[in-house]
């Protein structure tokens, strides 16, 4: 038989974690909710298929698109960068293993806010304004042959 004591003990260690439950779950998708996107498309100019998604949250990605099911090789030819997304850079390599002897551009983000985004249109040219900074190198042409894709944020 329960008494009153131990019937109230039971409730306030249910109510404990049920309660710490729910402030996890708060916590992990507040953390979800307030991150950037990284969208890589098929097309200049941010327009057809996604090929590519990461979110701010991710400290370092280094995807070999030849090896990987992540993001599909030969195909991005433009990233959408959607905020909020604290400074950040993006490097998209023709070789898969980011040699420097063929096409690659980085590009560098500064910090965009909650509502903002912003198009690289095209990795084969050069930007800089307050947003981003794109340094393309140039071998035999970059859009549409990316096979790595790397994020620092």
């Amino acid at each position: 038989m329960m008494t009153k004591f131990s019937l109230l003990i039971k409730n306030f260690a249910l109510t404990l974690v049920i309660g710490l439950a729910s402030i996890s779950l708060l916590i992990t998708n507040a953390s979800t909710a307030f991150a950037g996107t990284f969208l890589f498309y098929e097309g200049n100019n941010c327009t057809q298929d996604i090929i590519a998604y990461y979110d701010s949250n991710e400290v370092y990605v280094q995807d070999n698109c030849k090896e990987t099911r992540r993001c599909e090789n030969d195909e991005t030819r433009s990233l959408l960068i959607k905020g909020p997304v604290e400074i950040s850079q993006v490097g998209v390599y023709d070789d898969p293993n980011g040699d420097n002897d063929d096409d690659y551009s980085i590009i560098y983000i500064n910090s965009l806010g909650p509502n903002e985004q912003y198009c690289v249109n095209t990795y084969e040219k050069n930007q800089d304004n307050s947003q981003v900074i794109v340094n393309y190198q140039r071998h035999n042409g970059l859009d549409g042959k990316v096979s790595l894709i790397t994020i620092l944020n």
